[in-house]
């Protein structure tokens, strides 16, 4: 970036060098209004407000003065739609945090809604935006490592049950074992049960606990848990536990159905604050996806806007 772009992506473009059909249209929309005339769309910002966006529009206007590109016959919404991409490349390359790239955008779609109300399609245009910019303001957080994919564990799961098949002719309690612990890791997993292990693992004896060991016996919660050790690190090279399976679920519901986040506190038996982790770390991998997308639309707008001929009059009424 040039020390020109660089700066005007620091400093506001003062109110009273503005082009004209900037000025005019601040000045209309921050107006108080009188006994003749109605009040402006942001008559009723407080100063703080007013201050802050009227710098955010200025600092946009700063930056395309600096890098030659402000046209001061362009409608303001043109320019928006040719060059926001460009800006928004240039504050992340200046090493601001998304969270202050917003705040940037956002200060210029609120600035422009009241500045131009009748443009109902690009102040929605640019809210997309600014609300796409807000999805990524997300925390980094890694996935740890001990985590595996549902996917993943329940294929194990079903390929150890397969497996058992070949052995019932020849080792019929080393093949209901193997059933087991590939029921006990799909059980687990998404709780699908199938029950005929059960009958050939009692060898007669009969038994209210669902989960039996190879001996015939109620296998305890602590043997449940290390069947599940030995298996999903055997099967999917990561040791797993009862209680680390809810982890999984909440982690990769949060990464592939983000809608569906309001369910992760259920899953896990615990709060709205508990279930706060999965959730931002999952909007944290998709922020990316938004992100790139957030870009491909602007970059699309910029290419349309070149091609239109006229069809932004700054002097529309």
């Amino acid at each position: 970036m040039s020390a020109d772009a660089k700066a005007g992506t620091r400093s506001p473009l003062p109110l009273e060098q503005w082009p004209a059909v900037d000025h005019e249209a601040w000045t209309r929309a921050t107006s108080a209004g009188g006994l003749m005339d109605d009040a402006g769309e942001a008559a009723d910002w407080g100063l703080p407000t007013t201050k802050s966006r009227r710098n955010g529009y200025g600092r946009w206007l700063m930056y395309l003065s600096a890098t030659g590109q402000l046209d001061a016959d362009e409608h303001p919404f043109r320019r928006a739609h040719r060059l926001l991409s460009s800006y928004i490349d240039a504050l992340k390359e200046r090493g601001l945090e998304t969270r202050s790239v917003w705040s940037y955008v956002d200060n210029i779609g609120n600035a422009l809604r009241v500045m131009f109300p009748d443009r109902q399609e690009d102040i929605a245009w640019i809210r997309k935006i600014v609300n796409r910019l807000k999805r990524v303001i997300i925390p980094a957080r890694r996935i740890e490592p001990d985590l595996v994919h549902p996917k993943r564990l329940y294929r194990a799961s079903r390929a150890l049950m397969e497996s058992a098949e070949a052995l019932y002719a020849s080792d019929p309690i080393l093949a209901a074992v193997r059933f087991r612990d590939g029921l006990l890791l799909a059980f687990q997993t998404a709780c699908q049960l199938r029950l005929h292990y059960r009958p050939i693992l009692l060898q007669g004896r009969s038994s209210d606990v669902f989960w039996i060991n190879q001996y015939g016996a109620p296998l305890s919660y602590w043997g449940v848990n290390r069947r599940l050790a030995i298996i999903t690190k055997r099967k999917v090279k990561r040791t797993l536990r009862s209680h680390r399976f809810r982890h999984c679920a909440a982690s990769y519901m949060a990464i592939e159905m983000p809608e569906r986040a309001a369910a992760i506190p259920a899953l896990l038996d615990n709060s709205l604050a508990a279930a706060e982790g999965y959730y931002i770390r999952g909007q944290q991998i998709a922020a990316s996806r938004w992100y790139a997308d957030l870009i491909e639309d602007l970059r699309k707008n910029a290419q349309e806007a070149q091609g239109e001929e006229g069809n932004l009059d700054p002097r529309r009424p």
